[in-house]
């Protein structure tokens, strides 16, 4: 948690090499945290390097299937990679996880319309 901190530090202050290496320190030092692999796909996908964060988001679906965020994330980043049907069906298992009180509900089902249509 305190190597997730750092790298979400360093990222604000703009040291993009500092915080990947802390959102890698923070997977390797806890392999049971689903957060610690979803930030670093998410420092992946700042620094622009989607290939890295979706192969990162797909290992923490993988290892965490019932993580409603992993599969948002998934989606997002598959959507910015070309890969609508892929970001389709994350984002529909995203909506089948979700808490009911999430607040991204409303907006990820119009979202999943609209990847449809295309």
């Amino acid at each position: 948690d305190l190597r997730e901190r750092l790298s979400y530090a360093y990222m604000k202050s703009g040291d993009a090499d500092r915080s990947l290496e802390q959102a890698r320190e923070a997977v390797r030092l806890d392999q049971k945290s689903a957060s610690a692999l979803i930030n670093l796909a998410s420092v992946h996908m700042i620094l622009g390097e989607p290939t890295e964060a979706i192969s990162t988001y797909k290992q923490a679906v993988i290892r965490f299937p019932k993580n409603a965020d992993a599969h948002f994330l998934l989606s997002r980043a598959m959507e910015k990679n070309g890969d609508l049907i892929g970001a389709q069906a994350e984002l529909s298992t995203f909506l089948q996880l979700c808490e009911p009180s999430d607040q991204r509900i409303a907006t990820a089902k119009a979202h999943l319309q609209e990847l449809s249509q295309r």
